[in-house]
């Protein structure tokens, strides 16, 4: 059985700031729509925003130097029959349009959508109530690993 002390040490030695950065994670937000890292791992959350009858942000962020490869996936957490459209855009030019006709029933059968990212890639998720103007709950999420080239992600390799 190790100490406290021998975990922190050996947690130290990994990471010269892996204290700072611990402490850190404590505190950040990370439902807010912004893209983060671990590793070669990305992830983006929403949090819980309410979508009415105007295009409303789910996420929104701008990528880095490497490709990612990812899954979205957006739920209602409302339960209301209303009709959703959701729009996934890479540099301001919509990528895919989603309808769902009823919500109960969305998110078993289009979700989750996989997207490879170019680099230095500008990524915008919208979604708004087609249904009526009523206010409902949704969250998306986003998340995959991080490539450094073209190469890993076409298999050449």
């Amino acid at each position: 059985m190790y100490s406290s002390k021998q975990i922190n040490d050996a947690v130290s030695t990994v990471h010269e700031n892996s204290r700072r950065q611990a402490k850190r994670n404590l505190v950040t937000n990370y439902a807010n729509g912004d893209i983060n890292f671990i590793g070669d791992c990305f992830f983006a959350y929403s949090g819980i925003i309410d979508i009415d009858n105007n295009d409303v942000t789910l996420l929104n962020f701008v990528t880095g130097p490497s490709f990612l490869k990812g899954e979205l996936h957006i739920n209602n957490g409302s339960g209301s029959g209303d009709d959703m459209r959701y729009y996934v855009y890479f540099n301001d030019e919509a990528i895919t349009q989603i309808y769902a006709g009823t919500s109960d029933v969305f998110n078993q059968f289009q979700f989750p959508l996989e997207y490879i990212i170019p680099p230095f890639t500008k990524v915008l998720i919208t979604g708004r109530n087609v249904g009526s103007g009523s206010l409902r709950a949704h969250n998306a999420n986003l998340t995959g690993k991080v490539y450094s080239g073209a190469e890993i992600i076409q298999g050449a390799i």
